[in-house]
């Protein structure tokens, strides 16, 4: 923490895993303690605290699309899950709320849309905080995967995006130029900020991580983006964490990238 601190990080992203726990219809008892924990530790150092509740494409596909069994009450539960998350932090000074991650990449149905818009008004009702939804920067809004009505009711927009500016012709997960710079807009339009909630380059090779970091932060820095977030402590358990930017406690070339 006094690392992440003393390199002047005005605000950080803590994850609970919805990812499992959704499915009691409650958060974990253990995460929110040690969340409220990490709260106040951050709120001493002037950082502040956004609270994801992290699921996967995996997570919609399985239980929330419209073909899952029993989606009607995966779908209730879920709501019931982000009720009782920002329940558990009432009187907590969290800066914003991502009550969504990842949904399907693939066009998303009627109903489907307003599943998520029904989780953005639940959210809406018990907390004064920001409250938007993470999307694949691919597969979004901006692409006409999802409905732009689910923009239209978020206070902010994020995206997930892996694309490389060195590379502009070549499209990662679904990203390209042309989407970049459409997203970018339609924020814009919008008037609502745009987090880059997701970035990063596999740490096979910690030089290659830290020069894509250190461009993708001029790029967001060219173009107005409003927050980037980039992974940065995680366990390491399997090859979805090659892009954290800490070794353990101890921060690569590309964390200090980041920070310049």
């Amino acid at each position: 923490m006094e690392i992440i601190a003393g390199q002047g990080i005005p605000e950080i992203t803590l994850r609970l895993n919805a990812m499992s726990e959704w499915t009691s219809g409650q958060p974990s008892s253990s995460g929110v303690s040690k969340t409220k924990e990490l709260i106040a530790k951050f709120q001493q150092y002037g950082i502040a605290v956004n609270i994801d509740l992290h699921t996967w494409y995996t997570t919609w596909d399985s239980y929330f699309r419209d073909s899952a069994s029993n989606v009607a009450a995966n779908r209730a539960t879920y709501i019931n899950y982000v009720e009782a998350c920002i329940d558990a932090f009432e009187g907590e000074p969290v800066s914003a709320w991502m009550v969504l991650n990842e949904p399907q990449a693939r066009t998303a149905t009627t109903s489907e849309n307003q599943f998520i818009l029904d989780i953005i008004a639940a959210a809406k009702s018990l907390t004064s905080a920001p409250v938007s939804v993470r999307f694949m920067g691919g597969y979004s809004p901006d692409t006409g995967h999802y409905s732009q009505q689910i923009d239209s009711a978020c206070d902010f927009l994020c995206r997930n995006v892996y694309w490389d500016p060195r590379n502009p012709g070549t499209t990662v997960y679904g990203v390209t130029q042309a989407k970049m710079n459409n997203m970018i807009s339609n924020a814009q339009s919008r008037g609502k900020p745009l987090w880059i909630t997701e970035f990063g380059e596999s740490k096979d090779n910690l030089a290659e991580q830290a020069a894509y970091v250190a461009a993708f932060v001029a790029y967001a820095n060219s173009e107005g983006i409003s927050a980037i977030f980039c992974w940065v402590s995680q366990p390491e358990s399997g090859s979805a964490e090659t892009y954290n930017i800490f070794d353990g406690y101890t921060p690569n070339p590309a964390f200090y990238e980041l920070i310049n």
